[in-house]
C-alpha cells in the first residue's frame, strides 16, 4: 500500500488518508508542520498555497525558511 494523501483544509487543520490506521486526531510540532509544507512545495508543479507567506519550509541547504523568502533564495540560486 504506503500510499499518503495530503490535503490542508485551514491553516491549523490538514487532512490525512491513508490505507493504514491513523489517530482520529494527532497536534504537531513546528518541525513536523515544516516538514508537511516542504513535501507539498517538493510535490508542487507551479504554485504554492498558503495564507500568507510566514509559513516555514525547509530548503536543500537551508531549514526553517519563511515563505516571504522563497522568491529572494529561489532568485539568488538561478543567478549563480
Amino acid at each position: 500500500m504506503g500510499t499518503t494523501v495530503i490535503f490542508p483544509l485551514s491553516p491549523s487543520v490538514l487532512l490525512i488518508g491513508t490505507f493504514e490506521g491513523i489517530p482520529d486526531k494527532i497536534d504537531h510540532s513546528y518541525e513536523q508542520v515544516t516538514k508537511v509544507n516542504t513535501h507539498i512545495a517538493n510535490h508542487s508543479v507551479k504554485q504554492i498555497y498558503a495564507r500568507d507567506d510566514s509559513f516555514p519550509i525547509h530548503l536543500r541547504d537551508r531549514l526553517f525558511v519563511r515563505g516571504a523568502d522563497l522568491s529572494r533564495l529561489v532568485s539568488q540560486r538561478a543567478i549563480r
